[in-house]
């Protein structure tokens, strides 16, 4: 069967040039395809590729390079990815963007412009882990720690330290720990600040020397300049006499 009585027997079909629709055609060899005449280009079921130009039918000897099932503007012969839903962005191999590369792609993606290397959910938002409650801070009596008027560690004082310091170890939002000595109002004003920072140092300077990280730690003294109860009494004097583990948080 020729072009021309091909063209005949589809006519009445409607598969003349400009016409958009869908329908049954046959081949010079009898079989049938189906032909989308917007797209000019189908494959029958028995992999012939027939090509209408107006209205003439020819049949061409591959058409990897002319056919693209998908719509998505890649040729099906390169297409790495075919059957990529309509209207979604590609790239040169066919297959779906992801912008951010956070592994979710971008037509599925309710999160774009996420930061490289964070990790992220099914819908590619970040995953944020849950801060802990920050730990503001441990108190330590100095009776504990030190003789009086003294700011050298008493014999046993290394364990209350040990155990003050282990709340903010390994704590990944912890930046600084501040130790920071206290004492209360008995004495002048400047020996409790010089008392109260000496007692600070050498609480920094045992966690250095048991392994802690000096850039993680930092000595205050405050003195009698912060009393946590009025200095009235014996019993009050007593909680003023103080050392403090402060947390700053990231």
């Amino acid at each position: 069967m020729n072009q021309k009585k091909i063209v005949a027997l589809l006519a009445p079909l409607g598969l003349v040039a400009g016409m958009s629709v869908t329908t049954a055609g046959i081949t010079a060899e009898g079989n049938t395809y189906a032909q989308d005449v917007t797209s000019g280009v189908v494959m029958s079921g028995h992999g012939e590729c027939w090509q209408s130009a107006g209205g003439a039918m020819a049949s061409l000897p591959e058409c990897g390079d002319v056919v693209d099932s998908d719509g998505d503007g890649v040729y099906d012969d390169k297409d790495k990815c075919p059957g990529t839903p309509k209207g979604v962005s590609v790239d040169a191999m066919g297959c779906p963007l992801d912008s951010d590369g956070d592994g979710v792609l971008d037509y599925k993606d309710k999160c774009p412009g996420t930061r490289s290397g964070a990790k992220v959910d099914m819908n590619g938002c970040e995953i944020v882990a849950a801060k802990p409650a920050p730990i503001e801070k441990v108190v330590i009596s100095d009776v504990m720690l030190f003789g009086f008027d003294s700011a050298v560690l008493k014999d046993g004082a290394t364990s209350a330290i040990d155990r003050a310091y282990a709340q903010f170890q390994g704590n990944a939002h912890v930046a600084k720990v501040v130790v920071t000595g206290h004492t209360d109002s008995k004495g002048s004003e400047a020996y409790n600040q010089a008392l109260s920072e000496e007692r600070a140092k050498a609480v920094l300077t045992y966690l250095v020397n048991s392994g802690a990280s000096s850039e993680m730690l930092e000595a205050r003294g405050m003195g009698e300049s912060q009393p946590a109860m009025s200095n009235d009494t014996e019993q009050m004097r007593q909680f003023n006499r103080r050392v403090e583990f402060h947390a700053i948080m990231k």
